[in-house]
Parts: structure tokens; C-alpha cells; sequence
């Protein structure tokens, strides 16, 4: 799947609370009791959620969602009203994303990237069970939710890990664009979540265009380039010169490896270069 225009992100950090809601209901004592992660009560952000979710244009404020990860997905809802703060929900009876969850062997070739065992219904094993992430290596996780322009109710799931041991270096917040990154560093146990809009737009090259595009940034007679391109690689570059690619961008098909930052370009010169060949 091709790289799409990144909208909206929010970072979740995964301390003690967001352990219970994630880990799961099966845990009857001590306090897991929740299906959601809980959001924030601030305007600003409930004016951006209002409008990226068109809340206002739902009974009772719930807009149903879906989850996504690289193969797979489940149902979920954005609940702005409830007794509780608003929150990003998900069914009961099938647990927390799994994009988000424990496993005893977390890889970059499954969804699940917190090492753990997911399954204990005691409180005490539960609890251990988040004091041992960093032990086992994978250093701090962060939740993040990721929802891409023109997708008004879904949101891509990933968790990424900062300072893991090079066992787990396939989810590192290293990986992340500087932007996402200073995300996960507003965050912490106290003020759990922070968020960013992002203004992204346009088409992502392909390997074709780029390489044309890497010829044309350092040619001396660009129209000499343009001239000897075949009729795919001149008709795909067109159409990227008509609406180039700026921002963030994301591909939902990869797992961590996702993030894309596209090399500004000189359109305009470019163009008319182009144009007149």
C-alpha cells in the first residue's frame, strides 16, 4: 500500500493505567476494569476531535471506529460523553488492539510489540507483568493512533519503544520523524498524552519518480533528463509535479518502518522545465 497523507497523531504513554486498560478485563481484581484509554478533558483537544471525528454528527457524541494494523483490524468507537473522561473505546469481548497488547514473542512480523505474558487473571502476575517490560529490554512503550487524511474513522495502531536493547531496535522511537518523537517526550505517568495536526498533502513518489527526481536534483540541463525518460516514468511524473508531496507520511502496510518525510522539490522549476520538453 502506497504512502498516504498523515493528519493527526496521538501518543499515549504506557504507564500503569493504560497497562490495566490494555492488558485486559480477564484481570477481575485490583482494578482492571476499563475497555478504553482515556483522553483529555482539554478544549483544544476536543475541538480537534470534534472535528476530525465529526462527533457533533453522532447520537450521543460516539462515533464508531476502526483500528487498523498491518493485517489486521478490529472495531472500536471514539465516546466524546460518558461517565468517564472521553476515551478511545473497543470491544469488550475481544480486548484491547492487538497492536497495542502483550505477547511472550513480540517481533516486527507480528502486530504485538510489548513482550509479556498476556493471559494472567491474578492481579499480582498482571501487575509484574508491566514491571518486567524493561527488564526484558523493550525500555519505555508508547501507544500511538494514527489517523491518515481522507480516512474519517480509522485510525492505524502502532506502539514503539525508546531506549530498548538492539534485540527490539525494529520498534525503536528512533524510527519515528522528529516530530513524533517530540510527542513521546511530552508525555510521561503524569500527562500521559500528547498530540499534533499535521498539514499534509499530495502524492508520494514512486521508486520511478524518485529516481528520476535524484537525476534531475543534480543535473545541469534537467531537460536533457526529462527527454530520455520512458512512458510510464515521464506520465507518473507528471502527475507527481501536479500535486507533489508535503508533510508527513505513512504507510499502513508496514509495521514500524512506516514513516516517510518527502524531499522538497523546486515543482515550480521543475514544471516548467518539463512542460516545455
Amino acid at each position: 500500500m502506497a504512502s498516504q497523507p498523515v493528519e493527526w497523531v496521538l501518543v499515549v504513554f504506557y504507564g500503569p493505567s493504560a497497562h490495566q486498560a490494555i492488558y485486559g478485563r480477564q484481570v477481575r481484581t485490583g482494578g482492571y476494569t476499563k475497555d478504553y484509554i482515556q483522553l483529555s478533558r482539554k478544549k483544544s483537544f476536543l475541538e480537534i476531535v470534534e472535528h476530525l471525528f465529526s462527533v457533533s454528527a453522532s447520537p450521543m457524541g460516539v462515533v464508531p471506529l476502526t483500528y487498523k494494523w498491518p493485517k489486521g483490524q478490529a472495531p472500536g468507537a471514539f465516546v466524546l460523553h460518558s461517565g468517564d473522561r472521553p476515551h478511545l473505546k473497543w470491544e469488550t469481548s475481544l480486548g484491547a488492539p492487538h497492536a497495542w497488547k502483550m505477547t511472550n514473542s513480540p517481533s516486527d512480523a507480528v502486530p504485538e510489540t510489548i513482550p509479556g505474558d498476556p493471559s494472567h487473571v491474578d492481579f499480582s502476575n498482571a501487575e509484574n507483568e508491566f514491571a518486567n517490560i524493561s527488564m526484558r529490554g523493550a525500555g519505555q512503550p508508547y501507544l500511538l493512533a494514527i489517523k491518515l487524511r481522507d480516512e474519517p474513522r480509522v485510525l492505524h495502531l502502532r506502539t514503539y519503544l525508546e531506549n530498548p536493547e538492539a534485540a527490539f531496535s525494529w520498534a525503536d522511537v528512533g524510527l519515528l520523524p522528529l516530530e513524533i518523537q517530540a510527542l513521546t517526550k511530552k508525555t510521561s505517568q503524569q500527562s500521559a498524552l500528547a498530540w499534533a495536526l499535521f498539514q499534509s498533502d499530495g502524492i508520494v513518489p514512486n521508486a520511478q519518480v524518485e529516481n528520476a527526481l535524484s537525476q534531475l536534483r543534480v543535473a545541469d540541463n534537467q531537460r536533457a533528463i526529462i527527454e530520455k525518460l520512458d512512458e510510464d516514468t515521464s506520465r507518473a511524473l507528471a502527475n507527481y509535479l501536479r500535486y507533489p508531496g508535503r508533510g508527513l507520511f505513512f504507510d499502513p502496510s508496514r509495521n514500524h518502518d512506516a514513516w516517510l518525510l518527502p524531499i522538497p522539490i523546486s515543482a515550480r522549476n521543475l514544471e516548467c522545465v518539463f512542460w516545455r520538453s
